[in-house]
């Protein structure tokens, strides 16, 4: 080690920080206990780019995650996933329309490994969402009905989290709601950790959110853009308000309202 810090290698010290949590001290010229009570531990990857060849540029794809694809970003999370959109339905549907082989038992592993899941969605009250969707409703057909299920979705997605953390896990499913305007949708892996990695769909004026642009964000590799998009998700995380699931009555399918005047 005290060679490879004669050498001034970075990324030794980032490695030994980040999976044993070391600081190099120079006045000892060795490695000493980081003490820093939010460390976690977790292991770098071996490969510098794991994703396949033709992965390895920032790509920009049109339209969100499938369900596979989502699941293959989760395998390497080795403490927190972060999903945070408008309404999160689609991840919703998936725990409703895929089999519990496909989606639900994955999900499961994770948690028990200590992967915990934090989920961002806008809040109904307040103007943010109303306005958001009237002014799309001028371009975008099925705007309103979207507004109108916002509290029917929220209280899908509350019963099926509560049903997963009575569940014999160690990790558990957070959810949260925001009060500002959405800007684009996140999965956010390991989001404070060197191997993180971040995928974002954009939201555009007139295109469906199924059909916007997206592209993954390699912390390790993409350092500037990935620190702008950190920073944004944590500005919206600092002002979101925890969801006492226990708190949330039964879906109820004649719970829609339209956005006000």
């Amino acid at each position: 080690i005290g060679a490879a810090k004669a050498g001034n290698d970075d990324a030794i010290e980032a490695i030994i920080k980040e999976e044993l949590g070391q600081k190099f001290d120079p006045h000892l010229n060795q490695f000493v206990p980081n003490n820093d009570p939010l460390w976690q531990g977790g292991i770098i990857p071996t490969e510098e780019y794991p994703e396949p060849l033709e992965q390895r540029s920032t790509a920009i794809h049109v339209g969100r995650m499938g369900s596979s694809e989502k699941l293959k970003l989760y395998e390497i999370a080795q403490h927190q996933i972060i999903e945070m959109g408008i309404r999160l339905r689609t991840f919703t549907n998936y725990f409703i329309d895929e089999s519990e082989a496909n989606f639900k038992k994955p999900i499961l592993e994770k948690l028990k490994a200590g992967v915990n899941f934090h989920c961002y969605i806008l809040t109904k009250n307040g103007r943010f969402a109303a306005d958001y969707f009237k002014d799309r409703a001028k371009v975008q057909a099925g705007e309103e009905e979207a507004y109108k299920e916002m509290t029917l979705v929220r209280d899908k997605l509350c019963y099926i989290l509560k049903a997963i953390n009575e569940e014999d896990t160690k990790g558990k499913m957070h959810l949260y709601q925001y009060n500002c305007f959405p800007y684009f949708h996140a999965t956010a892996i390991d989001l404070d950790r060197v191997f993180g990695k971040i995928c974002i769909t954009q939201y555009l004026y007139g295109i469906s959110r199924a059909n916007s642009p997206r592209f993954k964000l390699n912390q390790k590799k993409n350092m500037n853009a990935y620190g702008i998009y950190k920073k944004s998700i944590k500005s919206i995380i600092s002002q979101s308000q925890k969801i006492n699931l226990e708190n949330i009555p039964p879906p109820n399918e004649s719970n829609r309202q339209s956005p006000p005047s």
